[in-house]
């Protein structure tokens, strides 16, 4: 009887294996691109057709520097990042630093900010916002066994410098065509960018695509890595997404995506191809001067 039931429980086995190699897979990217267009076809539904084309023109240009960096960088130097000790222990203190930064600067500028009046005047400087979101988790992830090389805090790979020239070259032009066309003043311009490096640039590269793109590679697959993050880091500016839609929900939830989560997709595609946070530091801290988004 052995003999006999042998094929049958192999056909059966083969038939699953079939039916498991034909149940479609969901790619993370086109899952991501996804809900780019349904957030840009509900901005211009909402009457925002301005919005929704000048995000259009922002996506192409990260889509046009995310091909560059490709063509100029080499997957086989991305590398799997290292576990570390206590991972639980890893995951709270990121997680805490990214809901504790959130929630304070989604409260800044809102009607009922009262009770964020201190905080808010230090952490708008980025002075507080450097402690928490690098200093403390800095400190912590040392702790627990992890080389600030596991941070992206190292040397870009070969090809970088030339994706650095191309990518801080793209920002400084934007920013030269706003002072030219008399969006901002050079002080003005100066004096953003500086804050930036503190209040933006270095703090949430680092948070965002130093510590937890790094964190979420040990976890699941860099695809899924890197569409996580960015979705997060679009939900983390809620706060000033709301008040650019005027508390409109719907408008809110496409400006994550479309401005948000594609910024934060690209400099962790850029990130994840140099090994480094250098280049999106400095292209973050000069962006948010700019009139670019």
């Amino acid at each position: 009887m052995l003999p006999e039931a042998m094929p049958i429980e192999l056909s059966a086995r083969m038939q699953a294996a079939k039916a498991t190699r034909s149940f479609p897979t969901i790619s993370p990217f086109r899952l991501f691109v996804g809900l780019y267009v349904a957030a840009f076809a509900l901005l211009v539904q909402q009457g925002h057709e301005a919005d929704a084309l000048r995000t259009f023109r922002y996506s192409l240009m990260f889509l046009a520097l995310a091909f560059i960096t490709n063509k100029l960088t080499s997957a086989e130097h991305v590398e799997r990042p290292r576990i570390g000790n206590l991972p639980w222990i890893q995951c709270a203190l990121i997680g805490s630093a990214i809901f504790f930064t959130g929630l304070v600067s989604s409260r800044l500028g809102s009607e009922d900010d009262t009770h964020f009046d201190v905080i808010g005047s230090v952490y708008s400087v980025g002075c507080w916002q450097f402690f928490v979101e690098v200093c403390a988790v800095y400190i912590g992830l040392r702790l627990v066994g992890l080389a600030r090389t596991d941070l992206g805090l190292r040397k870009w790979v070969r090809g970088g410098t030339w994706v650095a020239v191309i990518w801080i070259a793209t920002a400084i032009g934007f920013l030269t065509s706003d002072m030219l066309f008399g969006v901002i003043a050079p002080l003005e311009a100066l004096h953003q960018v500086v804050l930036n490096v503190f209040r933006n640039g270095f703090s949430e590269e680092f948070l965002f695509r130093g510590v937890l793109l790094s964190r979420l590679r040990t976890v699941v697959n860099d695809d899924w890595a890197l569409f996580t993050q960015a979705i997060l880091f679009g939900i983390w500016h809620y706060g000033a997404d709301v008040r650019a839609s005027e508390g409109n929900a719907l408008v809110t939830a496409c400006f994550m995506i479309t401005v948000q989560a594609v910024f934060g997709y690209a400099l962790g595609y850029l990130a994840l191809r140099t090994r480094s946070i250098a280049i999106g530091s400095a292209f973050h801290a000069i962006a948010d001067a700019t009139d670019i988004i």
